[in-house]
């Protein structure tokens, strides 16, 4: 039987009047057993539940009450993920809510701003009032591209419910079965779609909620905005009813009531105002009522015994009945009148002034212009007279559009306005004027013309111009991101350095792009929460941010925000990537270089230990030979005497090895001495201060030497340290300088190391300019724990550097003089050289089955271990107990090469044998490990950790039987070191 039957629906292809054709799915019969009936019934119960909390929530909320509902529903449906989508106009579409079944992964991070293209096989039975149902993702067309997006998501069946609002599609509900198929019934697909019509009716409910919430917004603030205009103009507002009485005033900013409000409130203007001024009230009420308009009329009021001009302008207040009226602003423009009049007596001597001066009729037409208007344009008065003075005289080539606008606002409104304008000559040349234009009114208040004073400021606008030029192209060719956002965060300008850090294409509109789109979501919160109350408060702010390319990557940057007047917002942005890694790697070095040093102290410690531990070992064993050689011991005794000698022959061994911890092996490889020293210095400034001054010197030619980096950096910072530290007063001069190849090398043996002619080095010095070595100290400088510091010193840095300088075969001069400073000369191979030391000892096997079997028994049983260990060293291996798991791990870590087997305890305290043993191969793998323990059988699966695991009480044979065979082992896979010649 096919899918498709067994499921209970049948695969169609509807094709609908758009001529797409859609696949979605039919019941052909439906399940009626009892079963089916419940769970129909629970599913109605739980949607019907789901329906009325999304209807009763409204606001933000709905989102989380949408989840919960898709959460439900899937549950119900058995789906792996529920979700909504919805259309963005004009053609986006978004997954605003998603919820994914356990282990499924969510999907809404990637599919946003999708185009609406990808629903266009849906969107036919959409329209239709269909559900689109897909059985099989499997089955649909190789060509539908909707295949290959629900394929990407491993989507095998899905079932799509539209959403619509008022009759308009605005998204659908999705249920994606990942895991297995899923098959509906025609009853719980309505279910299904009761749902989705609930969720698009709450979604569509918060939507007119927000534009209600909205447009009351946006009345209060216009309603806020008028009270603010009327309370910033400077003129006083009156209200009258319909027959012309008084019923209500507003006093704007500055502005003064000519009389007193309780005189004039329910009067009519005639029994208020002088008669002209009632009459004149009058005319202009009557003009309104005709619909004719007419200019603000200029009227004389005497107040306090002083004549005062005023301008009054009029309106309708309203044109119902019931609040018919009229309203007059009134503004006191003495001072402008009485400008009027002298500039009447100024004009009979504006012939005469130097500046040029053109005055117009209140049309604007030209009617005079004095000589050195005529003078500096080369147009004459004839030239002029009746032409348009906005149309004649200026000049537009320059996109000057918003001073022109200002310009002509103000003057429609017969007030004075001061401007810097381009205009044209008669030859066509432009020119700049500081332009002061004044209305001129005649003796009742009528406009009669302008007066315009020019001042000429070409040169100094030239100068302004190129000085913008300049620092334009100074900020466009900076290597910092500097860009300006509008006041709503939208860019207005951005550099070219904006653009590469950015990657944003250099024809992008910068208008469309969006500053949080260049962010992280953390760092546009962090400037949201930080940023902007910093801007606010001080009007710039400072820190590091994360950068967000377009392609996604983002990176270090440091960025300054500023304010400007118009509360623009200046961005200037330096990508500190590189930065940040310097500053990590110099972080790595110094650690590097701390560990190195607690390393070398500790392997210098460790040598003269052994060296001591050595004189004792060695009395022991000379006393043991001496009575071995005597007759008069029994059988017994002798056996002792040679377990003596065995335990001490492996102590020898033992203190040998200590004393290799002096120094490892180590990878070398061709390392830039330059630019060690460049990184010694960076590191070391930070830890002196302003006590030291240090000074490089790189010579050019090879600079390249065979080194461990960790190695010569060490060296370099214990000079260089020792040198900063080698002047009584405050600062010390210290120079690191690089000699180049055999350059200035002293003609003496070397103090530490080895010098060849043969062979080839880099020169460096590390010199200073302080109190000099005396010479009874020079000759101990390189003794351990030897130190002119007091308890500051450990007496380890200079033997440390000399270990260092003969390990690499390099050699070393220290020249110093009392009061004359000091220089530390190396010489370093540029090439890897044989090893001029003597190998390593190693351990001498003694006879018996284990000879040179070197085993590590771990069990915190002290007296277990000790029986342990007799057992091995009896058959002539060497046996170390410890009861500290811990300490078995650094014991193999400091040499894993000297141990032949690991026998541990399992049920130990905080270390149990199988975290052991997995340690423990962790650093050397072929190491073998043997278990013992009282329960063998309770460890079966990690038995491949071990090559045997032995019960308790302790089968011996078979015991040293499985050490012997790991023991070979062992040897086959770490070679034998070679031993030294005992003495």
């Amino acid at each position: 039987m096919s899918e498709e039957a067994s499921s209970g629906f049948s695969l169609a292809k509807g094709t609908h009047q758009s001529g797409e054709i859609v696949l979605y799915a039919v019941p052909d019969n439906e399940d009626r057993s009892p079963a089916a009936f419940e769970r129909l019934y629970n599913w109605q119960s739980e949607i019907l539940q789901l329906n009325t909390e999304l209807l009763s929530t409204h606001g933000p909320a709905l989102d989380g009450v949408i989840d919960k509902a898709l959460a439900k529903a899937g549950a119900l449906t058995s789906s792996d993920r529920t979700y909504v989508f919805c259309i963005r106009p004009p053609d986006k579409l978004d997954n605003t809510h998603e919820w994914s079944a356990s282990g499924i992964e969510p999907m809404i991070g990637m599919l946003q701003d999708l185009p609406i293209e990808i629903m266009d096989e849906w969107v036919p039975a959409f329209q239709n009032g269909d559900f689109v149902y897909i059985p099989s993702v499997a089955d649909m067309p190789r060509e539908s591209e909707l295949r290959e997006t629900l394929a990407a998501q491993e989507i095998q069946s899905l079932l799509a419910m539209p959403m619509f609002r008022d009759k308009t599609l605005v998204g659908f509900v999705g249920y994606d079965a990942v895991r297995s198929k899923r098959s509906y019934t025609l009853a719980e697909i309505k279910l299904l779609e009761s749902l989705a019509n609930t969720i698009s009716i709450a979604l569509g409910y918060r939507e007119a909620e927000t534009l209600s919430r909205k447009v009351m917004a946006e009345v209060e603030q216009q309603r806020d905005r008028m009270a603010a205009v009327l309370s910033a103009l400077p003129d006083l507002m009156l209200e009258t009813d319909a027959a012309g009485r008084f019923v209500g005033y507003h006093v704007g900013f500055g502005a003064r009531p000519i009389i007193p409000s309780e005189t004039f409130l329910g009067r009519l203007i005639e029994d208020v105002l002088p008669p002209d001024v009632a009459a004149t009230s009058r005319a202009m009420m009557d003009d309104l009522c005709q619909g004719r308009a007419k200019p603000p009329r200029i009227v004389a009021m005497t107040l306090d015994g002083e004549t005062h001009w005023y301008m009054v302008s009029a309106g309708l207040k309203a044109v119902s009945t019931d609040e018919a009226g009229f309203v007059f602003l009134i503004r006191d423009v003495t001072e402008q009148h009485r400008g009027m009049i002298e500039l009447r007596r100024l004009g009979q001597i504006a012939r005469l002034t130097s500046n040029p001066v053109v005055v117009t009729d209140s049309e604007r037409r030209i009617t005079w212009v004095n000589p050195a208007f005529e003078n500096l344009t080369g147009w004459t008065l004839d030239q002029l007279r009746g032409l348009n003075s906005a149309e004649a005289l200026r000049d537009y080539s320059d996109g000057n559009d918003g001073a022109f606008a200002l310009v002509d606002t103000e003057m429609k409104n017969n007030e004075p306005v001061r401007a810097e304008i381009p205009y044209l000559t008669r030859s066509g040349e432009s020119y700049w004027a500081s332009t002061d234009i004044q209305p001129l009114f005649d003796t009742d208040g009528e406009l009669e013309g302008f007066l315009a004073v020019q001042t000429d400021i070409t040169r100094i606008m030239q100068q302004h111009k190129d000085a913008l030029e300049l620092q334009l192209a100074a900020i466009d060719s900076a290597n910092d991101s500097i860009s300006i956002l509008n006041p709503d965060g939208r860019y207005s300008y951005m550099n070219p350095a904006h653009h590469r850090m950015f990657g944003i294409p250099e024809d992008v509109d910068k208008s469309t792009l969006d500053w949080r789109d260049l962010l992280p979501p953390a760092d546009r919160e962090y400037i949201n929460s930080v940023g902007f109350v910093d801007l606010t408060t001080y009007r710039s702010w400072q820190g590091e941010l994360k950068g967000q390319r377009t392609d996604g990557s983002t990176f270090d940057m440091e960025a300054t925000l500023s304010l400007t007047p118009r509360n623009e917002l200046v961005c200037v942005m330096r990508d500190i990537t590189r930065r940040k890694q310097i500053e990590a790697e110099r972080n790595l070095l110094r650690d590097d270089l701390q560990l190195a040093e607690r390393r070398e102290a500790m392997a210098q410690v460790a040598s003269a230990i052994a060296h001591d531990l050595n004189n004792l070992v060695a009395v022991v064993a000379g006393t043991v030979t001496l009575m071995e050689g005597s007759k008069q011991l029994d059988p017994s005794a002798r056996s002792d005497l040679r377990r003596i000698n065995r335990a001490t022959a492996a102590m020898e061994d033992l203190v040998a090895r200590l004393g290799q911890l002096e120094r490892k092996s180590s990878t070398r490889e061709a390392l830039d001495m330059g630019e060690a020293m460049i990184d010694v210095v960076s590191l070391i400034e930070t830890k002196v201060g302003n006590s030291c001054r240090l000074h490089t010197k790189l010579s050019s030619g090879n600079r390249k030497v065979m080194a461990n980096r960790t190695e010569v950096m060490q060296a370099l910072f214990n000079l260089t340290l020792n040198a900063c530290e080698a002047r009584n007063e405050a600062p010390t001069e210290v120079v690191l300088s690089l000699l180049g190849e055999q350059g200035q090398i002293p003609t003496r043996d070397p103090d530490v190391g080895y010098f060849s002619e043969n062979e080839s080095y880099v020169v460096f010095q590390v010199a200073d300019n302080g109190t000099g070595v005396p010479d009874d100290i020079r000759s101990r400088l390189f003794e351990r724990y030897m130190t002119t510091k007091g308890q500051k010193g450990t007496g380890l840095g200079l033997p440390i550097v000399a270990t260092i300088v003969a390990d690499n075969n390099a050699a070393l001069w220290f020249d110093t003089a009392e009061g004359q400073g000091t220089a530390v000369t190396i010489a370093w191979p540029t090439q890897n050289t044989a090893a001029r030391s003597a190998p390593m000892p190693s351990m001498l096997p003694p006879e018996g089955r284990l000879a040179g079997c070197n085993v590590l028994v771990v069990d915190d049983n002290i007296d277990f271990t000790e029986i342990l260990s007799g057992i091995i060293e009896a058959e002539g291996g060497v046996a170390i107990a410890t009861a500290d798991p811990r300490e078995a791990v650094e014991l193999v870590r400091e040499e894993p090469s000297l141990w032949s087997v690991i026998v541990t305890d399992y049920d130990m305290p905080e270390v149990n044998g199988f975290q052991l043993a997995k340690s423990v191969q962790t650093i050397d793998p072929a190491l073998p490990c043997i278990l013992i323990t009282a329960q063998p059988g309770l460890y079966p699966q990690e038995r491949a950790l071990f090559h045997s695991i032995h019960g308790k009480p302790l089968d011996q044979g078979a015991f040293l039987a499985n050490i012997e065979a790991s023991y070979t082992t062992r040897r086959q896979a770490v070679p034998a070191q070679p031993s030294d010649e005992r003495k």
